[in-house]
């Protein structure tokens, strides 16, 4: 059984995965992967020497409060705070996500007793294969807190790094301008590479620890399945996507198209979300691929 399983993993592993960006990012063992990834994306404002990973769940202040649970947590040797999210199914309000995220880095400095309010700088990486701000089609996106009128920074204390991976068009690594742009090419397309770049040495440490032969079977069942479950993930938008658009053209012929996308977008929505339930995806998820309430989804 585990030399089939090998067999039908591509040679590196899907880094849009769950599993395998957690492991290739988020470890001891790769954690000069993730230094290097990080410098390019904040050069030139700070340099990284070290990281020290935090746990990753962040417990509420109050009893009922929610919990968060971070892909990466992580602190400098220069006392930044650094939170690194992949996100692939789109979700509404992700841009207030982000904001939550950072701010609960910021809160957690709180000191008891006197204190003056000062914290470490908390910056949020966001890599999404979605835009989270209308109408932006750049590929990163850094944002901070501004005056509105002149765009000078009011302050250092929170910093967003939005990474849209559906803005990287390039075809090749060739086609890249910059390392940056590499590394991001290589987080989208990973498990297309049949060998490592031999012109591109300074990627080679980035292919080497995702190469799926250097899994164990326990670690290589672990992957398949995250990687199953993107792929469930991205065929459920897929095809709901189509459906969507042909039941909404059988509506518009029928009551006049906007109303007809509408009664169709439930209907679809509803369709696709019961087939998810049968594959047993989580009711959250199933949320953010058909944007129906979790409650809707609980009663189907």
């Amino acid at each position: 059984m585990g030399t089939e399983l090998y067999k039908s993993l591509t040679r590196f592993m899907n880094l849009r995965t769950d599993y395998a960006f957690k492991l290739i990012f988020g470890t001891e063992k790769n954690k000069h992967l993730l230094i290097t990834f990080l410098n390019l994306l904040f050069a030139p404002e700070i340099f990284i020497t070290d990281v020290s990973f935090k746990t990753k769940e962040v417990l509420p202040n109050h009893q009922k409060g929610r919990r968060i649970i971070y892909d990466i947590y992580c602190t400098t040797a220069n006392d930044h705070h650094i939170i690194v999210e992949m996100q692939q199914s789109r979700q509404i309000h992700f841009m207030n996500r982000a904001l939550i995220y950072t701010a609960m880095g910021m809160i957690h400095q709180a000191k008891r007793g006197k204190w003056n309010y000062h914290t470490d700088p908390v910056y949020g990486v966001f890599l999404t294969n979605f835009s989270v701000i209308r109408d932006n089609d750049k590929l990163v996106t850094r944002a901070g807190i501004t005056d509105l009128e002149s765009a000078v920074i009011l302050t250092n204390a929170q910093k967003w790094f939005f990474i849209n991976l559906s803005m990287m068009s390039k075809q090749s690594l060739e086609e890249c301008d910059n390392d940056l742009e590499r590394w991001i090419y290589c987080i989208k397309n990973m498990e297309k590479f049949n060998e490592r770049p031999k012109e591109y040495s300074n990627l080679h440490p980035l292919f080497d620890a995702a190469e799926t032969a250097l899994l164990s079977e326990e670690a290589a069942v672990a992957y398949s399945q995250s990687e199953q479950r993107l792929i469930d993930e991205e065929t459920a938008r897929e095809e709901y996507a189509a459906e969507r658009e042909e039941i909404g053209r059988m509506e518009g012929r029928k009551e006049g198209r906007k109303e007809g996308r509408k009664e169709g977008w439930k209907e679809a929505a509803i369709a696709m979300a019961t087939e998810l339930k049968k594959l047993g995806l989580p009711i959250k998820d199933i949320a953010n691929v058909t944007r129906l309430s979790e409650s809707v989804i609980i009663s189907l």
